[in-house]
C-alpha cells in the first residue's frame, strides 16, 4: 500500500539535525519500496516550514526545494495530483470516515475506497 507521507514526515526526512530524521529515514528504508506519495499540500509545506527563519535549522528555499526534489525522484516515489474531493464516494469509503479528527486533507487519503 502506497503512504501519503504528511509533512512532518517530509521534513524529517529531509532535515538531518530533526530529532525524528533517525525514525523516519528507518521507516522509509524499511517501507519505501511499498510505495510513498506526495502531494502539492505536503510539498508546499515542508519546504514553506524548513525555509522560514523561526525554524530551528532553516534551509535556504532552493536548498529545501532541491532536498525534497531528491527524494520526489525516487522510483517508490508517486505524486498524487489535488484534483480528488472527499465527496466522491467512488475515491474515498465514506464508512471508514468516523470523526472530525480524520478530516484532514492527509489523513482522507488513508480511506480510499
Amino acid at each position: 500500500m502506497v503512504a501519503l507521507l504528511d509533512v512532518n514526515v517530509l521534513i524529517a526526512l529531509i532535515d538531518s539535525a530533526h530529532r525524528f530524521h533517525r525514525t523516519a529515514k528507518d521507516w522509509a528504508l524499511k517501507n519505501g519500496s511499498s510505495g510513498w506519495a506526495s502531494c502539492p499540500l505536503t510539498q508546499n509545506g515542508c519546504i514553506r516550514i524548513v525555509s522560514q527563519p523561526g525554524y530551528p535549522w532553516p534551509a535556504p528555499m532552493q536548498q529545501a526545494i532541491q532536498t525534497l526534489l531528491s527524494l520526489w525522484q525516487s522510483p517508490h516515489h508517486q505524486f498524487w495530483c489535488d484534483e480528488m474531493s472527499l465527496l466522491d464516494a467512488t475515491a474515498f469509503d465514506h464508512s471508514k470516515i468516523y470523526g472530525h479528527r480524520q478530516l484532514t486533507y492527509l489523513l482522507t487519503c488513508i480511506c480510499w475506497a
